[in-house]
């Protein structure tokens, strides 16, 4: 393939903030960058979002559908406009049968699995729609966001690993870095109620806590030791439509008003300058960019070897990735920082190096450089 002059990108929803989207917008700007016109179809879709980042948006209205069959709806959809013209390179995020490269954004099954403990069902929709689709091989390469995605799929589906590459996501170093700390950190804190000398842990996610192992958060900080749990708080920050089982939780586990909630909010960068301590003891997250996040504010990380992003710890942060599941180990990790307030400077800043390779612009050039070694682009 010579120059790259025409890209399709297919994304049934680009809007919000999620990691597919912000994965899309990355890639919207990079094949623009080169020079390419970058076409996105979606049924959901922030066209300012698309254009500000040099697509072009192709909104597709919604089938009175829903579930499984609204998903094949935009499926032949799409590939029907795909098929009236001739891109160069077809990207799919998930929602596709055909394309060139398939970005993969979760492990679907295996995700069921770790949560539920069993098998998705024969109903389960995204399940049965991420089955089809990786059974099918519909792709030249698939782009994992971890290598712990990598493992699962080409295990589990058969997918030659030849076939498989990993660009780990990146974050963007104009909102997470450490540069306004000590401006921000007093506000958060100070509507918290938390002195100076105490040390906030936080647990900050899009959602969906039972995943995010929230419950398992909360007992493992009840069960600090007294004389340390004394000067401690915790912040569980994102939306939960049962946060109130939660904060239930958190009362009959003797936290009291030393346990906060919060929404998600849009100045997330606040809440990490806030932190002392970032943990993320997931049952799992296939990469995990809320950990990156806490890296480039220069926060010690303590997370679960089940959080994708855990595999670009720096040598003595990988001593805080524990093993999923094991209560105890998280204990220890977490009396170990709220004791050495030196140990949680080192740490932080050597995440913070570490996260200053990996930024959203290195994800762009992981990715152009995966593509070219693979032979999908020349």
């Amino acid at each position: 393939m010579g120059r790259l002059t025409s890209v399709a990108i297919a994304i049934r929803q680009f809007r919000g903030n999620t990691g597919a989207v912000r994965h899309a917008r990355v890639l919207t700007r990079l094949f623009h960058g080169l020079g390419a016109r970058v076409d996105v179809y979606s049924e959901s879709m922030d066209r300012r979002a698309v254009s500000v980042n040099g697509g072009v948006p192709h909104a597709l209205s919604g089938w009175p559908l829903v579930g499984y069959w609204r998903r094949r709806a935009f499926n032949s959809r799409v590939l029907r406009r795909l098929h009236r013209n001739s891109y160069d390179l077809v990207i799919g995020h998930g929602d596709i049968m055909e394309q060139d490269v398939l970005c993969l954004h979760n492990c679907v099954h295996l995700a069921h699995e770790l949560i539920h403990g069993r098998p998705a069902p024969p109903g389960h929709v995204m399940g049965r729609i991420h089955g089809e689709m990786l059974s099918k091989k519909g792709f030249r390469l698939l782009v994992a966001n971890s290598h712990l995605m990598a493992k699962d799929i080409t295990g589990r589906f058969g997918i030659e690993p030849e076939r498989v590459g990993v660009v780990h996501r990146g974050h963007d170093p104009a909102q997470f870095n450490r540069d306004e700390r000590d401006a921000r950190r007093p506000r958060v804190r100070g509507e918290l109620g938390i002195g100076k000398d105490e040390v906030l842990l936080g647990l900050v996610t899009s959602g969906n806590f039972e995943k995010r192992n929230v419950a398992f958060f909360l007992r493992s900080v009840s069960r600090l030791p007294a004389e340390l749990r004394s000067r401690c708080h915790c912040l569980v920050v994102g939306r939960e439509r049962k946060v109130g089982q939660y904060r239930s939780l958190a009362r009959e586990l003797g936290l009291g008003e030393r346990a906060h909630f919060s929404d998600s909010v849009a100045q997330v960068q606040d809440v990490f300058h806030a932190l002392d301590i970032y943990a993320l003891p997931a049952k799992i997250e296939e990469f995990g960019r809320a950990v990156l996040e806490a890296m480039a504010c220069g926060l010690p990380v303590v997370t679960s070897d089940r959080v994708g992003c855990s595999e670009l710890f720096p040598g003595a942060s990988r001593a805080f990735v524990f093993p999923s599941g094991e209560e105890e180990e998280l204990v220890r990790r977490l009396c170990q920082l709220v004791r050495n307030p030196g140990l949680r400077e080192e740490l932080g800043g050597a995440n913070r190096a570490v996260a200053l390779q990996n930024t959203e612009q290195h994800e762009a050039q992981r990715f152009e450089g995966l593509l070219r070694e693979r032979g999908v682009i020349g």
